[in-house]
């Protein structure tokens, strides 16, 4: 298909103000012709600068500008053809990198959108001062759940890579795991495709699937809610803490109405918020004496 580029700075290579794109093996892309436009054939090694930047611009801008986000506070730095073998893709920080193809493992990574909207994903939580780590490795399986999901809702399909991984024709991740297998009482005890059990990707789809659930009920303001959720959360979240942000952000961005859709997708994965009280009192009472707690 033929898309306009949009929002691209002058000069030389895609850059704008969102992100901008590093070949590691190919020098900028350049214009073809004097009409100015970027026509390249996906058999040219210079396709998937095009084609990574339209679906990051398209992702950032469109996607999750659409649900309130403003953007990177510092453009992101998307490298492709990055020489990161036996890895896919990863990111760190605000920089993106997306591997080169390995033959009979998987394709051209940059040619792949989900791969590319999980990802950038990852980039966005780190924007919000969100890593990785902390105890259990919740964290990590949150930015794993929370990375497929917004991929997922972007595309419509749960099944994430099933074009990129050779060895993998169903997808290497997916959104529609089945109860009652796929819940937090089995965290560390769930295997899928490209792994086994005890790694974030699996245990994250415990996590993407309860937000798959919320999303059948109450549709793309489930995305809303994922996104107003992150500016509560610290640092090394766990899940605990995620779930009582969702409910936060269903109290102050939609007056608490879908509290109880919420509820209904979290608590089967056995995915429960975290209980903080303090209770102020008389120590002690006697027989029939009352007390105001």
């Amino acid at each position: 298909e033929e898309r306009p580029l949009l929002r691209l700075e002058p000069g030389t290579g895609l850059v704008s103000r969102l992100l901008g794109i590093d070949d590691e093996l190919n020098p900028p892309v350049t214009p073809l012709g004097p009409g100015g436009d970027y026509r390249y054939p996906p058999s040219d090694s210079v396709f998937d600068q095009v084609n990574v930047y339209w679906h990051a611009d398209h992702y950032l801008h469109d996607f999750m500008g659409d649900l309130g986000y403003a953007g990177p506070s510092d453009s992101l730095i998307v490298r492709i053809h990055a020489a990161i073998d036996p890895y896919v893709a990863f990111t760190n920080g605000r920089f993106v990198y997306l591997g080169r193809p390995v033959s009979g493992l998987w394709r051209e990574v940059g040619q792949c959108q989900d791969i590319i909207y999980h990802e950038l994903t990852h980039a966005v939580i780190y924007g919000y001062g969100i890593g990785p780590t902390g105890p259990n490795r919740e964290a990590a399986a949150f930015h794993e759940g929370v990375a497929d999901y917004f991929a997922a809702a972007l595309t419509g399909d749960p099944v994430i890579g099933e074009w990129l991984y050779l060895v993998f024709p169903d997808g290497v991740t997916r959104l529609d795991q089945p109860l009652p297998l796929w819940t937090y009482s089995n965290y560390d005890h769930v295997s899928f495709g490209g792994g086994g059990g005890g790694s974030q990707w699996g245990n994250g789809m415990i996590l993407s699937s309860a937000l798959w659930d919320l999303r059948r009920e109450i549709g793309t303001s489930a995305d809303s809610l994922v996104l107003e959720a992150l500016v509560y959360l610290p640092s090394a979240p766990i899940w605990a803490q995620f779930a009582n942000a969702l409910l936060q952000a269903d109290q102050d961005h939609h007056a608490g109405r879908f509290a109880p859709a919420l509820v209904a997708a979290l608590v089967p994965r056995c995915i429960h918020g975290a209980v903080v009280a303090t209770i102020r009192g008389p120590s002690a009472l006697r027989p029939g004496v009352e007390g105001e707690f």
